[in-house]
């Protein structure tokens, strides 16, 4: 008799397991690689009724998995289970954390309840500091190594939900996968929060976060990038530093999205209220943004080009508005300070405008119309801005009128009169001004010119310290090496450069009056032919290098240099 009530005790043990509710998704890791029937993608419908009751249908189905899966856990004697719930209750703030994280691990489904409640609402979303900063950085790591796919998350409503082939399986991984993308957001929410807090080191985390989420995964990749672009106008010079150069390595580990960057960064530029600090941060990191010769760095360079001239225009418009409230306010004293500042930021602003464009340029494809309403501003530049601007501003043109083969009269002008600016002697751009003159002079057809220029550059020469000039000698020499017919200015001697003296008879007294008329129209042709002289002589204080009458001098600045 007695075995026999064993058997029985065996068989309703048994019963008593069968009659227990059992899991439909066992516990796994990767919950994204759960496999599902596959369904027909055509056997679905827009009924929103019918989509409504199935997220509700999938809401009880999720509790009541986790409810299942919690109640098997509980059941268990011992374990590291047990030891979790005994941290979880009365351990420390780290050891519970690491034990949330080593039990989110295990099944991130069927401990969601405990990512969202336990570590994101009651740690992360608290004020004190200490304990979000740590709960921030263990929900980073969960998400990043655990519970984020390699894709984009979809909404519940974005299934195929009405498909006749859904089952409870469906509806968990669904429903699942839509409270994880809403929790995702919230998360962001909350490190937007921190990056606007009143410490820098809790901004500091905020930034690093998002740049990390944004690197590791595509998701809300959008609003990551917005909060990481902002983040250019921060107060705090090394945050706005720290932003800039976390896009930059953003960029070199995703570089398909340089485009992409380019844009928020252009929202970011032109809002109404951006600081020049900020809208100067964020040209300086376009600045260095790596450009490559493909379609990719075509559009690229093209939206870069599109971008620095809109704000060329704007900055211009700025400095005219400027000029009419100083010429109003001049009395004023005290707005003096002010409006130096400013200009000085719109000095650094145009030569990183300038500065962008000169880099971008060999890599766009702009239409010539583009380049054409820009250049009388670029014109305007070379004689109003500092001189570094100027020719930063030349530069452009050069590389412009070059790309399209036409070298203007205009564009030697202005080159010509930056020769004449006592500012060059103080720029620390010589190097830069001298490459932009040979380059210039290499591509001149006009042999007249160049003298002029030549004459000119060795005539700044004797007023400036060594360096230049070795560099103006050397760019001399190149290009009378390449143009040979300029070595007449060397070689011929000017006219009537002569040493013999010229004698003229005297004319005697006792010749006749029509002598004398004779004698007055022949002084009055002497005359005529003086002034034509001199109107023939070198002049080089012409604004025309084209018109100095080089040709009637030599190179005598040679002998003095």
């Amino acid at each position: 008799m007695p075995p026999k009530k064993r058997n029985n005790n065996k068989k309703n043990n048994n019963n008593n397991n069968n009659n227990k509710p059992q899991l439909i998704i066992k516990p796994t890791k990767i919950w994204f690689n759960v496999e599902l029937e596959p369904l027909d993608e055509k056997n679905g419908s827009k009924n929103y009724d019918l989509a409504h009751s199935q997220y509700l249908k999938a809401q009880t189905l999720f509790e009541e998995e986790i409810n299942t899966y919690t109640e098997k856990i509980n059941s268990r004697s011992g374990g590291e289970h047990e030891f979790f719930k005994t941290v979880l209750q009365s351990g420390t703030l780290t050891d519970k954390v690491s034990a949330m994280s080593l039990m989110i691990q295990e099944s991130p489904i069927h401990n969601f309840k405990l990512l969202k409640q336990n570590l994101f609402q009651n740690m992360v979303k608290k004020k004190n500091r200490r304990e979000s900063i740590m709960a921030v950085n263990t929900m980073k790591d969960l998400l990043m190594n655990n519970v984020m796919p390699d894709r984009k998350l979809r909404y519940f409503k974005d299934q195929n939900v009405t498909n006749s082939g859904v089952t409870s399986k469906h509806l968990i991984l669904w429903y699942y996968e839509d409270s994880l993308k809403k929790l995702y957001f919230e998360f962001i929410q909350a490190l937007e929060e921190m990056s606007h807090d009143n410490l820098d080191f809790v901004k500091n985390k905020a930034i690093s976060t998002i740049y990390e989420l944004l690197v590791a995964k595509p998701e809300q990749e959008k609003n990551l990038l917005t909060l990481l672009v902002n983040k250019l106008g921060d107060t705090n010079r090394k945050l706005a530093s720290k932003a800039s150069y976390l896009l930059s390595q953003l960029l070199l580990k995703h570089p398909n999205m340089k485009l992409i960057v380019i844009k928020e960064i252009e929202h970011l530029l032109f809002r109404t209220n951006i600081s020049d600090r900020a809208q100067y941060y964020s040209v300086i990191f376009l600045n260095q943004i790596i450009l490559t010769r493909n379609k990719s760095g075509e559009e690229a360079a093209n939206k870069l080009i599109e971008i620095y001239f809109v704000l060329f225009e704007k900055l211009c418009g700025k400095n005219i508005h400027k000029t009419q409230k100083k010429s109003k306010k001049k009395s004023d004293k005290n707005n003096n300070g002010n409006i130096t500042e400013i200009d000085s930021v719109n000095v650094k602003m145009m030569a990183a405008l300038l500065t962008g464009v000169n880099r971008t340029f060999p890599f766009a494809k702009v239409e010539d119309e583009v380049f054409d309403k820009q250049i009388n501003t670029l014109f305007t530049i070379s004689h109003i801005g500092t001189f570094n601007i100027s020719i930063q501003a030349l530069m452009l043109i050069f590389q412009v009128s070059l790309s399209r083969q036409v070298i203007s009269d205009r564009y030697y002008r202005s080159l010509y009169m930056t020769l004449f600016d006592h500012r060059l002697f103080s720029s620390s751009k010589h190097a830069m001004y001298l490459n932009l003159l040979y380059k210039s002079l290499k591509e001149d057809n006009s042999l007249i010119r160049i003298k002029s220029f030549i004459k000119r550059i060795l005539q700044v020469c004797t007023f400036h310290k060594v360096p230049f000039i070795c560099g103006s000698l050397y760019l001399v020499s190149e290009i009378i090496k390449q143009k040979p017919g300029l070595l007449v200015i060397i070689t011929q001697p000017e006219e009537n450069d002569s040493d013999e003296e010229e004698f003229k008879d005297v004319v005697e007294e006792e010749e006749n009056d029509n002598d004398d008329d004779d004698n007055k129209e022949t002084s009055e042709k002497e005359i005529q032919n003086d002034d034509s002289k001199a109107l023939n002589k070198y002049d080089g204080k012409k604004r025309d290098p084209l018109y100095t009458n080089v040709d009637n001098s030599c190179l005598w600045e040679l002998v003095i240099n």
